[in-house]
């Protein structure tokens, strides 16, 4: 009987195990893995994420809207120095290549509620 506690034993713990394993290489709630440092994600809470990021110049910028349901832009406040156009939802993606060192506060023209800011710094 003694054999028996341990046998039962083992297979509970390679359960746990196998339980805990498969938990931790799920997907988190907020999509997945993380974009690459230089792309900021349009989300479906009407945020860029993340809200400041800071490059080299010459760094090529990618917004990817992840909202399912509304096309997004990435306009600067300017109105001069990036202007994306709509992004269309559910996964397009628009460019810009920061040549300009500064502080580019910008917004989606659609929602102007939605901020964020680009800060581009010398190489």
């Amino acid at each position: 009987m003694n054999t028996r506690r341990i046998l039962m034993a083992m297979c509970i713990v390679t359960v746990v195990t196998a339980a805990l394993v498969l938990s931790c290489s799920k997907s988190d709630s907020s999509g997945g893995t993380p974009p690459p440092a230089n792309t900021v994600e349009i989300r479906e809470d009407m945020t860029f994420a993340p809200a400041t990021l800071t490059v080299k110049q010459g760094t090529v910028v990618t917004w990817k809207n992840v909202d399912p349901t509304v096309d997004h832009t990435a306009t600067s406040d300017d109105g001069s120095t990036f202007d994306t156009g709509p992004i269309s939802k559910g996964g397009g993606t628009a460019t810009y290549t920061a040549n300009t060192v500064g502080t580019f506060p910008y917004h989606c023209s659609i929602h102007p509620g939605m901020k964020a800011t680009l800060i581009v710094t010398a190489p």
